[in-house]
């Protein structure tokens, strides 16, 4: 039982929908260095938490104030997010060169943007945090949607080998 991905050939995408595939990834490759490449470096992610609580606070979204972290393991929590929230950004865009053998980044991104969204929801319920984040699970749904779209599309007409 073999369980590595394997590139299929993307014979259920058109040229048009292959073009639109890789513009989604490479947008969500950027959307995901703009946001978490902030929390990657010690101590710039605190002025990330400032100006979320600013903007939080003008949009009058509700939610407790976002406090960054004193404790060293939970400051390098932030960083590891911020470095692999940004890795997968650079992968997003990496995939974008060849989506028919590389699908499987875009894959992986849409089930981890969709536990994001998930766990965003949970905590915004259960500990009233910043309501800001349920505006960052916007996008996350909508790269996840067209992700999920265009592999089961690419993958739905591929022979089988």
């Amino acid at each position: 039982m073999k369980f590595a991905l394997r590139p299929r050939p993307s014979g259920g995408l058109t040229d048009e929908q292959l073009r639109a595939f890789r513009r989604w990834m490479v947008a969500a490759g950027v959307e995901n260095l703009l946001i978490f490449s902030p929390l990657a470096p010690p101590r710039l992610y605190e002025r990330f938490y400032g100006s979320n609580n600013r903007l939080n606070r003008l949009l009058r979204l509700g939610g407790t104030d976002a406090v960054p972290p004193e404790e060293g393991i939970n400051k390098l929590f932030v960083n590891l997010n911020g470095l692999l929230g940004s890795a997968m950004g650079a992968a997003l865009i990496y995939s974008a060169a060849d989506p028919r053998n590389r699908w499987g980044i875009p894959l992986v991104s849409a089930i981890a943007r969709l536990i994001a969204v998930a766990l965003i929801w949970y905590y915004a319920k259960t500990e009233n945090i910043n309501r800001l984040m349920l505006l960052f699970a916007v996008p996350d749904l909508v790269f996840s949607s067209a992700f999920i779209y265009y592999v089961s599309k690419s993958r739905r007409f591929s022979p089988r080998k």
